[in-house]
């Protein structure tokens, strides 16, 4: 009887104080929720992301058809290579930085733009 009141006393495992194990547990919940939160992201973005090149892939299609003349379609199985080589080009393309401006208001200052056209 008395084995099952002390164990339910105690908090956080086996540690008799609880305190080791119980920040433990706090770091733990905060990780994963942590984890949680950039899978969530993740998964909301990624089919935007793909979604947004295919359909630039069938406006290059459809633009081509249109002015009769070749479009992405000739470039490798039905030109679903071409959105591939432009997400490539984005990632790889290399910034370029003033030496003499100011990285700071030159690094914010299309973020801070974007946010006033979403804004506004």
């Amino acid at each position: 009887m008395e084995e099952q009141e002390s164990s339910k006393l105690q908090v956080g495992g086996s540690n008799p104080s609880g305190r080791k194990s119980g920040m433990l547990n706090f770091f733990t919940y905060y990780v994963l929720f942590v984890v949680e939160v950039i899978l969530s992201f993740v998964a909301l973005i990624l089919p935007l992301l793909l979604a947004v090149a295919f359909l630039t892939l069938y406006e290059r299609q459809l633009l081509a058809a249109l002015q009769r003349r070749q479009g992405p379609n000739i470039v490798g199985f039905y030109g679903l290579f071409q959105p591939i080589a432009d997400g490539l080009k984005l990632l790889l393309k290399e910034s370029i930085l003033p030496t003499r401006a100011n990285l700071l208001i030159f690094i914010l200052s299309p973020v801070f733009t974007f946010g006033l056209a979403l804004a506004g």
